[in-house]
């Protein structure tokens, strides 16, 4: 359809989209009202107020969308957004600082954590600069968002340098 624009979700529930009301368009937050969507097998389309032919869906190709944080869905128990986590301290089971998580990255069947390791050393010598970290319940013992703080167990040989 003309002016629908093909959208590349990062949410587990691409549905979420028939609930929006409004989205803002790339790094000057412009705001757009939703006025359709329509999601088959994950993949969502909408269509924004303005934007009304081809040509104006095609100069929005590549334009991250945002929505408000007071817009977002309600995260479950054991839920968290990847903005909640970035830039949070991560300690093994030690209380050893292990460095800052600084990127989730989403490969399939598990989230990976990078732990960014400035000055940390392993067994004497440099570590790493990153230490990448499975979402898994037997590696991420505990998350503090309000401390910003995140608890891990390493597994051998995960944490070597």
């Amino acid at each position: 359809m003309v002016g629908e624009l093909r959208v590349e979700p990062v949410t587990d529930d691409p549905h979420r989209f028939e609930r929006l009301e409004r989205v803002f368009l790339g790094a000057k937050l412009a705001p757009r009202g939703v006025s359709g969507c329509g999601v088959y097998r994950g993949r969502v389309t909408l269509m924004l107020e303005g934007v009304a032919t081809k040509e104006a869906a095609a100069a929005l190709l590549g334009t991250p969308l945002y929505v408000l944080n007071e817009e977002r869905e309600p995260r479950g128990p054991g839920e968290y957004y990847i903005d909640d986590l970035v830039g949070m301290d991560v300690f093994d089971e030690e209380g050893r600082h292990l460095g800052v998580l600084a990127e989730v990255w989403q490969p399939g069947a598990n989230d990976v954590y990078v732990v960014r390791r400035e000055g940390v050393e392993a067994k004497g010598r440099q570590a790493k600069e990153e230490l990448l970290i499975p979402a898994v319940r037997d590696v991420v013992l505990k998350i503090d968002l309000d401390g910003r703080r995140m608890t891990v167990r390493l597994l051998p040989g995960l944490g070597e340098g």
